[in-house]
């Protein structure tokens, strides 16, 4: 029985790429986002995250009243 196993390994683009890397990453990831339907890994999250940092979060009271409890009780300790 075989056990699959992973490797991996990490290069520095710098040491191939003359400085040029993150300019042409910054465009290819500019032409995709411009694309109609084509998303780029962890843009719907990053979406998520400035719509809640800027509109808040919605907590269940109920919620909020259980963590206070928690938070109170070691308060005291």
């Amino acid at each position: 029985m075989s056990r699959p196993g992973q490797c991996f390994l990490a290069l520095s683009p710098d040491a191939f790429s003359s400085d040029i890397f993150d300019d042409r990453i910054q465009a290819l990831t500019q032409a995709i986002a411009t694309e109609g339907e084509a998303r780029l890994p962890g843009s719907r999250r990053l979406g998520h995250r400035q719509r809640s940092e800027s509109d808040g979060v919605s907590v269940d009271q109920s919620l909020v009243d259980r963590i206070q409890s928690i938070t109170v009780g070691n308060a005291t300790r």
